[in-house]
């Protein structure tokens, strides 16, 4: 997931790099994403952690074309359900990840450059 949200905010890992890199024109996010820098990602201190998960989330999709793909979120009007989705995985992280490991996702978004 994150390699995905990273790719439509125009983030990318390329084959072998050592840090991400950002999309060229023409960059199309299919939910009007506003960019998410390469510049920010460097300015935030998490951001060798997000190369540590960009590595290994490339390989792990690698083989996978994206026609093949089978899912239906292809145009604005399915946007929904996936955002839908999204809101579920948030609170489904919070409850399986973060509160077993005594901290909040609330709290997290709430700090300075981290709100959802």
């Amino acid at each position: 997931m994150v390699r995905f949200f990273c790719g439509e905010m125009g983030l990318y890992l390329p084959k072998n790099a050592s840090e991400p890199r950002e999309r060229k024109a023409p960059w199309h996010p299919y939910f009007k994403c506003k960019r998410f820098s390469l510049a920010d990602a460097k300015r935030d201190s998490r951001f060798n952690s997000l190369v540590a998960v960009l590595k290994p989330a490339n390989r792990a999709v690698a083989h996978i074309n994206e026609l093949d793909v089978d899912h239906e979120f292809k145009t604005q009007n399915h946007h929904e359900p996936l955002f839908d989705v999204i809101d579920w995985i948030e609170n489904l992280i919070q409850t399986y990840m973060y509160a077993p490991n005594g901290r909040s996702l609330s709290d997290e978004m709430r700090l300075p450059n981290n709100v959802m």
